[in-house]
């Protein structure tokens, strides 16, 4: 049977006799815009050199004595290593003295390791409480994807022949073939006509499908990539389940955020606060499940909405429950989360 392209949720039928056979899902990257922002990977990596004040905003005295909370959600955008960075207010519930203070402190803030010529964006969240506890929270600088001018994905070029992988090949060595398994692997095109570099991000199956995977994206092209243009980064997940596979195949059914929170594991080990009437409530997100072995991914159904950003990247976070054996099964499949108005808070 030949490989085939599998929505998520669908259930994998007709398997031939003697064959693994191999589903596809495509994940995207990003690309540089105009003033060259810098892809998501790497924007997250120059973060890690962020300067900022170890204090947090001051809370203004009138504000703080009158007993008026605050919460605001900036957009800081980097052009300059040595410059403080352009700031856009996304969200505003506060005083002009608290939008002061947050001004002051974030013009402190500086990227020395930025290269020439490129932008990386972020957004930030400072809440000022009155009440009890410490004064000023704020969430760690979130990178803001960068959005693609170019869908230069969409001209790759596959082998002609479709990947088989016989399980026959499989028997008589010392591997056993798996009921269930994924390989997932990350290429990078740096040239129209030069075969990607490419890397195995995830690998649970024998090594026979493994390889066959390896040298079945070794033919992958992009030829609409212009010479010299920046490089492109796609992972695709490939999927197999094996004829002699007697589970069932589970799927996912979508849910509102309460029951999906409630399948989640280690909900308490960090602190959260979360304002979703500030967030353009109430809202629909896909979630794909990738953790423990990836990063889940989560993306926002309709208008999309910066003010998410913090949440989001806590959802792509969480571990769902579940025994290893489902994990392989549900390894990619997707549903949507139906975000109320209202408040979160854990721990």
């Amino acid at each position: 049977m030949a490989a085939k392209t599998q929505a998520p949720g669908q259930r994998c039928k007709g398997w031939g006799q003697g064959l693994l056979a191999i589903l596809l899902l495509w994940q995207g990257a990003a690309l540089a815009q105009q003033q060259q922002a810098v892809n998501n990977e790497e924007g997250k990596e120059l973060l890690a050199c962020l300067q900022r004040p170890q204090a947090p905003p001051d809370y203004p005295e009138f504000d703080k004595k009158a007993l008026r909370d605050g919460t605001l959600r900036v957009r800081l955008s980097f052009t300059a290593a040595d410059k403080a960075p352009a700031v856009q207010l996304l969200f505003r519930a506060g005083s002009e003295r608290i939008v002061e203070s947050v001004e002051r402190h974030v013009a402190a803030y500086r990227l020395p390791c930025l290269p020439a010529g490129q932008r990386v964006d972020v957004v930030q969240e400072f809440n000022f409480a009155a009440r009890g506890g410490d004064a000023v929270h704020w969430s760690a600088p979130r990178h803001v994807p960068s959005t693609p001018h170019k869908d230069w994905h969409a001209c790759i070029r596959t082998p002609a022949r479709q990947l088989r992988v016989w399980e026959d090949s499989l028997t008589g060595t010392r591997f056993k073939p798996r009921e269930f398994g994924n390989v997932v692997v990350q290429m990078r095109f740096d040239s129209p006509t030069a075969p990607p570099q490419v890397k195995v991000v995830y690998a649970k199956a024998d090594d026979r499908v493994r390889n066959a995977v390896l040298d079945h994206v070794a033919e992958y092209r992009m030829p609409c990539l212009p010479d010299g243009a920046e490089p492109q980064v796609s992972e695709q997940l490939f999927k197999f389940r094996s004829h002699t596979a007697d589970d069932p195949v589970y799927t996912f059914k979508d849910m509102d955020l309460t029951s999906f929170l409630a399948r989640m594991t280690d909900l308490e080990r960090r602190p959260v606060r979360f304002d979703l009437d500030s967030m353009g409530c109430p809202f629909k997100l896909m979630w794909t499940l990738g953790r423990p072995a990836l990063p889940n991914r989560v993306g926002e159904i309709g208008e999309p909405n910066l003010n998410r950003l913090e949440l989001t990247t806590w959802l792509s976070e969480l571990t769902m429950g579940m025994p290893p054996t489902l994990f392989d099964q549900m390894l990619g499949q997707s549903l949507v989360v139906t975000v109320p108005c209202g408040k979160v808070e854990l721990g």
